[in-house]
């Protein structure tokens, strides 16, 4: 897995070897875990087109989804 963009203690983002991307998303407060998630092609289409600001939505609303 190749890292793309990362924000410190939210997310990181990783391309996997066949092409998909997959956000892995810091959650917790007392007990700190990573969800894991592949996007989907649709979620893919806005993170090309709107970058970090559409990852950083994507990592809020994956917590608050648990």
């Amino acid at each position: 897995m190749r890292p793309l963009a990362d924000s410190p203690w939210d997310y990181t983002l990783y391309e996997l070897p066949d092409g998909g991307l997959l956000l892995l998303v810091v959650c917790g407060s007392v007990g700190i875990y990573e969800v894991e998630r592949r996007l989907t092609l649709a979620e893919e289409a806005c993170y090309r087109e709107q970058g970090a600001p559409f990852l950083a939505w994507l990592a809020k609303d994956v917590r608050m989804k648990g």
